[in-house]
């Protein structure tokens, strides 16, 4: 019996099976309510040669916020929130296999309850691949109080000068100014000299473009227009001298 004559398309349907067995490519979303909030899992599984960081960005209901202190800044090459929307740029040497980051999303109202969507993208075998974060979606929080956001932060890391202490500060405002930009931030614990980074795109390498040394608090770093060039993403660290 000729099956190919019986089903003509049996080959291509059991080749695109075998095809979509190669890779194991995802992100998947779990959320736990508690007070105030929700803490967001971000869940990832990759095969292949992966090429640049997972950038994802997450979409959250109105009124809920990331909380910057829970943000495992470590893990991240970058990171931006505004409002409802976050994104996400996972180191690649966290990616050869399944991984995953936590944080927490705070909303303004017990009541406040919605639905989280989001996406991903990485170059892997030299081809862009995308797909949108699936899993749970639904968000509700256990108690009416709220305590905030926290002070922007991360784990320290060494320099290896063993006097100089990194902090991953994240990007709280982008604003385009008369001869370059601005970049916001909140909650810098200490005084120090805050770093920022430019990069291109997925896969390209990052590069100083500015430095200023700033009080604790709150504050901006400006970016002349010539040192931005052709960065489109931005990433800032603190330097701070160890006690």
């Amino acid at each position: 019996m000729n099956l190919r004559l019986i089903y003509p398309h049996m080959a291509c349907v059991l080749v695109a099976l075998a095809q979509g067995g190669l890779y194991a490519d995802g992100v998947t979303r779990s959320l736990e309510p508690i007070a105030g909030g929700c803490k967001v899992t971000l869940a990832w599984e990759f095969s292949g040669k992966i090429e640049s960081d997972l950038v994802i960005e997450e979409r959250f209901p109105q009124g809920w916020a990331v909380a910057d202190s829970t943000v495992p800044f470590g893990s991240l090459d970058a990171s931006w929130f505004s409002g409802p929307v976050a994104r996400f740029a996972v180191k690649p040497s966290l990616l050869g296999g399944a991984g995953s980051i936590s944080f927490t999303v705070v909303c303004g109202e017990a009541t406040v309850a919605g639905n989280a969507a989001g996406d991903w993208k990485l170059y892997r075998d030299g081809a862009l691949r995308k797909g949108s974060v699936t899993g749970v979606c639904v968000m509700t929080a256990l108690a009416a109080e709220v305590s905030g956001g926290g002070a922007t932060g991360g784990a320290a890391e060494s320099s290896g000068t063993g006097s100089m202490v990194e902090t991953a500060v994240a990007v709280k405002s982008f604003t385009v100014v008369a001869g370059g930009i601005e970049l916001g931030y909140s909650g810098v614990p200490k005084a120090g000299t805050i770093v920022v980074e430019g990069c291109e795109g997925l896969g390209k390498a990052w590069n100083e473009v500015a430095r200023a040394t700033v009080p604790s608090g709150d504050g901006k770093v400006s970016v002349k227009q010539d040192n931005v060039g052709t960065s489109r993403f931005f990433r800032m660290k603190l330097l701070t001298v160890e006690e």
